[in-house]
C-alpha cells in the first residue's frame, strides 16, 4: 500500500508535507491512500455488499480515518506493508489542498457500514471477513458515499483509488506527481520510485513500515 502524506511544518519557505501510502499485500495487490493532516483518506469499493464483476465495480466509498490507527490495522490485522513517500508542498498548495477536499465531500453523505463481521463473495464461492467492519470496531472511522460526483461509482479500470489520489494531487501543479493514464497504483508507485532514484526534491522521505 502507499501511502501519500501533508504534514504542515513552517519551513524558511513555508512549506506544508504531503504523504502518499501505498499498501501491498503480498506484492500482488496495492493501493494508494493520502494522508492529510494526520488523517488518511482511502477511496475504493469498501461497501462488500455492493461488489459487481469480483469488485471491479461498486459504488464509491471514502474513508478518513486517524492516520497512526489505521496504519497499524493495516499492518497487525492484515499483515499489509505500508510504502510512504513524503512530499513537500507550500501553504499556499496545501490551501488548495483542502479546498478541493471540501468541494469533493461536499456532495456526500455519511454512510454506516454493516454490523456484520463476515459477508458471502459469490466470485469465489466462500465468506470473507467485512473489512469495514473491523476498521469501524479498531478505530474512529468516518465512511462516506456520494450523492453525485465522478467518484459516486468505483470502477477498477477507471475510477478508482490512483484516480482519486491523482484528482487531488492535480491541484499542486506538479505534473511529475500527476497520475495521469495511469490505471493501477504499481504504475504511480514505480513513478514515485523514479522520481526518488533522480533525488527530486519533491520527495523529502521514503519509508516502508
Amino acid at each position: 500500500m502507499s501511502h501519500i502524506r501533508f504534514r504542515t511544518r513552517r519551513l524558511p519557505r513555508v512549506v506544508s508535507r504531503f504523504s502518499c501510502m501505498w499498501l501491498s499485500v503480498a506484492m500482488v495487490r496495492w493501493h494508494v491512500d493520502l494522508c492529510i493532516d494526520g488523517y488518511v483518506y482511502s477511496y475504493g469499493n469498501y461497501d462488500e455488499r455492493d461488489l459487481k464483476l469480483g469488485g471491479w465495480i461498486a459504488e464509491g466509498v471514502l474513508i478518513k480515518a486517524p492516520r497512526e490507527e489505521y496504519m497499524l490495522f493495516c499492518k497487525n490485522h492484515y499483515q499489509k506493508a505500508l510504502h510512504i513517500y513524503t512530499i513537500d508542498v507550500t501553504d499556499e498548495q496545501m490551501d488548495k489542498i483542502h479546498a478541493y477536499l471540501a468541494k469533493i465531500l461536499e456532495p456526500t453523505t455519511l454512510w454506516q457500514p454493516t454490523s456484520e463481521a463476515v459477508y458471502y463473495n459469490p466470485t469465489f464461492d466462500r465468506f470473507e471477513e467485512m473489512y469495514v467492519y473491523f476498521m469501524a470496531q479498531q478505530m474512529d472511522t468516518v465512511f462516506y458515499k456520494f450523492n453525485r460526483s465522478k467518484f459516486m461509482t468505483y470502477n477498477g479500470w477507471t475510477r478508482n483509488c490512483v484516480s482519486f489520489a491523482d484528482h487531488v494531487a492535480k491541484v499542486l501543479h506538479e505534473r511529475e506527481l500527476r497520475a495521469k493514464n495511469m490505471v493501477f497504483p504499481a504504475q504511480y508507485h514505480k513513478r514515485l520510485q523514479k522520481l526518488l532514484k533522480k533525488n527530486s526534491p519533491l520527495i523529502t522521505n521514503y519509508e516502508v513500515y
